[in-house]
């Protein structure tokens, strides 16, 4: 701007500080707005110089080469070719070395942002209500009550169960209490009905002690699932420097500013130096339009004041009516002091301070500088507290987890039942086999039997007899007489044939009980 006055016109460069000044459009034309130009406005007003504005080749604040000498808007102070930068910059120990400082403007700090998270759809979203941790001890817990629940009802049925001399009894009772063990303690922890009920006392007590266990595990699990449906919790990329450099996120810094002199002093294992090995962006004149298009679509972090990163976030409000991005809660950078920076000589530093610190401590800076940035209230309140304000429909992304594990149950039960298909069809082929093995063996003894063949000895007092096995242990006689159609006798006294459906029940029975 250019001022009429009858002291000298001072030569101010500027490059882009957002908030405090957006430089745009062409280097011999540039449009300048912000909350700097008022106050430039103001203090040359008052102090009767009229100004202009040079626009500082790469638009960056400045960086000492290994020869002393510095480049942008501190090189061009220091050799003469302006009188002062037109917007504050933020002071380090090696500028203070090199130029002086005015009375501070502001204090700020370099913080660093990013695209703003969204709850999004969550695969494994119905296993998040309990940690890893819980899960593994909830299964072993089920391992646990299911061993014990094996453990007491076996012995509870080994003692009160009927006794059988060949062991039958003992090996139906386990097979019995596996399954209703399963049932009991799988069917109570998905919170599922069971049609028996455990018998014994010690059994009723262990399943009882597992029912309330199941009970509370499951209203904890739908408790926390519901409360993470009803206000989800959005995980940050980054929150400190530390997370910003093992994210591996490429960062955005400007050139020549402070938390790049800062950097190229830091080592390179540390958090700043790691996070200055991933910049895309010192090799390149600034260029604020690109870092912040790029923030947005989450392409890089953008490390810059805070003041600045709250001006994004006012812009971008302003424009979309949403919060974009969001900003670290710690620093990259410690708090800084933002001032005008002038040569040592300078006559203008002993102006120039008494009427800052009146616009200070009046509040006429912070008044500027919150006129740019007033929408930023809204993306500045924690993620937390906005998720409450808009509900996120379910989509089918949030079903996936659940449909994948359902598919995974129905497989197993597929290879389950093909498996005993399988096996039932082998079993079957071989009893059909010695079925018919035993019955031709029968057939051909009982077509060639004689009275009294059938046991080894005794006397069969004219009493016509069958035998109804091929093992002379525990051998029986039975009365064989005519009674048609259940039992036919035919054929000479040499050789009887006994045929009838009494026949193959008397092997049946007898084959049960194990006589012969």
């Amino acid at each position: 701007m250019n001022n009429i006055s009858s002291k000298p016109c001072l030569k101010l460069g500027i490059a882009s500080y957002l908030p405090y000044m957006y430089v745009s459009g062409p280097d011999d034309a540039p449009v300048v707005r912000g909350s700097q130009p008022a106050i430039l406005d103001i203090i040359f007003g008052y102090l009767g110089y009229c100004y202009e504005y040079v626009v500082v080749p790469g638009r960056d604040g400045g960086t000492k080469q290994p020869n002393g000498s510095w480049t942008g808007v501190i090189g061009m102070v220091l050799r003469g070719e302006i009188d002062m930068p037109g917007v504050g910059m933020a002071l380090t120990y090696e500028r203070n070395l090199d130029v002086a400082p005015s009375e501070f403007l502001y204090i700020d700090g370099w913080s660093a942002g990013f695209q703003r998270p969204v709850v999004q759809s969550d695969i494994s979203g119905f296993v998040k209500p309990f940690s890893d941790y819980v899960w593994l001890l909830t299964a072993a817990a089920l391992l646990g009550v299911l061993v014990t629940i094996w453990c007491v009802h076996l012995s509870h049925e080994t003692i009160m169960g009927p006794r059988n001399p060949k062991g039958g009894a003992l090996r139906n009772a386990e097979n019995y209490v596996t399954r209703q063990s399963l049932l009991w303690t799988i069917a109570v922890f998905l919170a599922q009905s069971v049609t028996k009920l455990p018998r014994g006392n010690s059994v009723r007590v262990i399943t009882g002690i597992w029912l309330l266990v199941s009970l509370i595990l499951n209203t904890v699990y739908r408790s926390n699932l519901k409360a993470m449906l009803i206000l989800p919790k959005v995980v940050l990329p980054f929150d400190n420097p530390e997370e910003l450099a093992e994210s591996g996120i490429a960062t955005w810094i400007p050139r020549g500013s402070a938390l790049h002199n800062a950097g190229l002093k830091s080592p390179p294992n540390s958090a700043l130096g790691q996070i200055m090995e991933r910049s895309n962006s010192l090799e390149l004149p600034t260029d604020v339009p690109w870092g912040i298009r790029d923030m947005i679509a989450g392409k890089h972090a953008m490390t810059s004041p805070r003041g600045s990163l709250s001006a994004i976030m006012h812009e971008t409000f302003s424009q979309t009516g949403q919060c974009l991005i969001y900003t670290m809660s710690e620093n990259v950078l410690g708090m800084v002091q933002v001032s005008f920076l002038l040569r040592k000589d300078s006559h203008l530093k002993a102006e120039l301070d008494p009427v800052i610190r009146r616009l200070r401590e009046f509040g006429i800076l912070d008044y500027e500088f919150k006129k740019q940035i007033f929408n930023a209230t809204e993306c500045q309140k924690p993620i937390g507290s906005q998720g409450a304000r808009k509900l996120r429909p379910l989509d089918l992304g949030d079903f996936y987890g659940v449909f994948m594990l359902y598919a995974g149950g129905a497989l197993m039960a597929l290879v389950s039942f093909l498996m005993e298909v399988l096996l039932h069809k082998t079993k079957h082929s071989e009893k059909v086999d010695g079925d018919y093995n035993d019955e031709n063996t029968r057939n051909s003894t009982m077509t060639k039997m004689k009275p009294g063949q059938g046991c080894p000895s005794g006397n069969t007092d004219g009493v016509l007899t069958t035998m109804v096995g091929l093992n002379n242990q525990s051998c029986i006689k039975i009365h064989a007489f005519m009674h048609s159609p259940y039992m036919t006798i035919r054929g000479t006294p040499d050789n009887l044939v006994v045929e009838g459906s009494m026949v193959e029940i008397h092997r049946i029975i007898f084959d049960k009980l194990g006589y012969w």
